[in-house]
């Protein structure tokens, strides 16, 4: 039966052990992610028949869809390869900006053999640039925070400037600023990794301050690493009402007072997260290709950017922490384990193992 769902052949019905993360479902840099609630039909090549269904996941790691069929099944497809129409449309619906590629003049679809990816980004791409310095296990650090700025070809932007406004907190406007009190930035990134029972999480502390010093949030925002995670914005503070609220959950999170942040960590608490600021670093991600999945030929394939950003975010983190060397990510149905130490990502669905590299451009 696994080599059936493989080929994104239907199989019976069944609960996910994915429950759903919605936070996940990033489109930004991938238009298939725009199927996402539509009604579709998708051509059955042994059927010989249109099967109607809904869309009702995307992953932006790896360009797969899960539909929801009106049979009370539910299928993992690789749509980009798939022949599927909009329900209702007469002609294949190829891509839902493009047109039709890959249909007869008839709109019969022409059957196409499809191999679903089980990389951590698929995308389209090719060798690396003469010019770029290849980086690979041991490196230089890297100083830039753990978020990243989207750019194109899998490529990121590390952000440098110092701790920023989360946008996520929907409070990143002109003037407001984190909080700077005695020196001290309250800003807190915490983690808790756990490799023998796949627990990756984050938990993300800030004080907002208003341009004029009127005003102050307590913002938190957390979930589990490569989500989007969720966000809880406490407002109308005075400063020390919210510097009150960030030391008591840095607390409970970790088990230490903020002023005991550089302690050792409490086993089974949350672990504060060390972080540099510096130069900006233009980068891209990379996977290796040697099994012909979606027909790829042998070589270094680039993530898409949602994922590319994600893993560099890590990246930054273990280049600051050494005990974040091997991380579990999320991406919807599939979950990634990244090995700093040896450069691979392994789908923990699938077990496939491949080489990974981060290439520098100067």
């Amino acid at each position: 039966r696994a080599k059936r769902v493989k080929r994104g052949l239907r199989r019976a019905n069944t609960v996910f052990e994915y429950a759903g993360h919605p936070e996940t479902r990033e489109t930004a840099d991938n238009p298939f992610g725009k199927l996402v609630g539509k009604r579709v039909e998708v051509w059955w090549s042994k059927k010989r028949r249109w099967f109607p269904g809904r869309v009702v996941e995307f992953d932006a790691f790896n360009g797969l869809h899960v539909v929801d069929y009106d049979d009370h099944t539910s299928s993992i497809h690789n749509l980009d390869k798939a022949k599927y129409r909009l329900e209702g449309s007469v002609t294949d619906e190829k891509s839902p900006v493009k047109g039709t590629p890959g249909a007869s003049s008839d709109g019969t679809p022409v059957p196409k053999k499809a191999k679903a990816s089980d990389e951590v980004a698929s995308a389209s791409g090719g060798e690396s640039e003469p010019d770029d310095h290849i980086v690979q296990g041991t490196t230089q650090p890297v100083h830039g925070a753990s978020q990243g700025m989207p750019a194109t070809g899998g490529s990121v932007v590390g952000m440098t400037a110092g701790p920023q406004v989360l946008p996520e907190s929907d409070l990143a406007v002109p003037g407001r600023r984190v909080l700077t009190l005695d020196g001290k930035d309250y800003d807190a990134q915490l983690t808790m990794v756990d490799m023998t029972t796949n627990t990756d999480k984050f938990y993300r502390l800030q004080v907002v301050e208003s341009a004029d010093g009127s005003e102050y949030w307590a913002v938190q925002h957390w979930g589990r690493t490569g989500t989007k995670g969720q966000t809880k914005v406490t407002g109308g503070l005075t400063r020390p009402d919210a510097v009150a609220a960030f030391e008591e959950k840095f607390k409970d999170k970790s088990g230490l007072a903020f002023a005991d942040r550089g302690s050792a960590a409490v086993p089974g608490k949350y672990k504060m997260t060390r972080r540099e600021y510096g130069k900006e670093v233009h980068a891209k991600w990379q996977y290796y290709v040697n099994d012909f999945v979606d027909g790829k030929a042998d070589g270094w394939y680039p993530y898409q950017n949602t994922a590319a950003n994600i893993v560099e975010g890590v990246y930054s983190e273990w280049q600051c922490n050494d005990w974040l060397n091997v991380r579990s990510v999320q991406s919807g149905y599939f979950e990634y384990r990244v090995d700093f130490d040896t450069m691979t990502q392994t789908n923990l669905r699938t077990h496939k193992c491949r080489k990974i590299r981060r290439v520098v451009q100067e």
